[in-house]
């Protein structure tokens, strides 16, 4: 495609900090925080997200997919911060604990 192999490296950067969620720069935080920006949706949208999740992981029992997922919901409940930007922050923070919460009770 001709791009750049720096834009290239920037990338795969970029793609590679969603595994751990650490930004090295103020791209990368709004490009983190994009990828959970699903997490602060309207309830409505976030079940819709959580259902999928569920169906993705179809091939495990209720039993151990809930205790996956009970983990995964305190990781970002646990956390000074969900998001790293101040934008989302401001923007999302607040309905995306609501959201994990209600899951996390939910699943309990």
């Amino acid at each position: 495609m001709g791009f750049p192999p720096g834009r290239i490296v920037r990338v795969e950067r970029l793609i590679h900090a969603t595994h751990n969620h650490i930004a090295a720069d103020g791209d990368g935080s709004h490009f983190l925080d994009a990828d959970l920006a699903i997490l602060g949706a309207a309830p409505d949208d976030y079940w819709h997200y959580a259902d999928n999740i569920r169906k993705e992981y179809s091939m495990y029992a209720d039993t151990v997919y809930n205790e996956g997922r009970r983990k995964v919901l305190m990781s970002f409940l646990t956390r000074e911060r969900i998001y790293i930007s101040n934008f989302f922050h401001h923007e999302f923070e607040a309905a995306a604990r609501k959201n994990l919460q209600r899951e996390l009770e939910d699943i309990r």
